[in-house]
């Protein structure tokens, strides 16, 4: 795998798991926010839990299948270039082993 395209997947896999973690950051924010209006018996309570209950079955359904996906393919990428080039180790190592019989 060449440079351009080992930066690029990590570049990817990076702000996959920035989004990742700034929406549990929002959705534990969102959840302290229905807490507080519980307690506090306030009038909104209502519309800020349909908010928070649309926003936790929306936000995890598209990014972090993008990231298992860009991290599989990364992963696979890495395990095809190390497979080549042992291979091609073992290659060059059976030609000297045949160069000397």
């Amino acid at each position: 795998m060449d440079n351009f395209k080992s930066s690029v997947m990590t570049g990817d896999i990076a702000s996959a798991m920035k989004l990742c973690a700034y929406v549990k950051w929002f959705k534990t924010l969102l959840a302290l926010v229905v807490s507080i209006a519980y307690l506090l018996g306030s009038p909104w309570l209502a519309e800020i839990l349909i908010v928070a209950v649309v926003t936790s079955l929306v936000l995890p359904l598209g990014f972090f299948d993008v990231f298992i996906q860009k991290l599989l393919e990364y992963n696979t990428l890495l395990l095809e270039e190390r497979i080549q080039l042992n291979a091609n180790e073992t290659n060059d190592h059976l030609e000297l082993l045949n160069r000397k019989i």
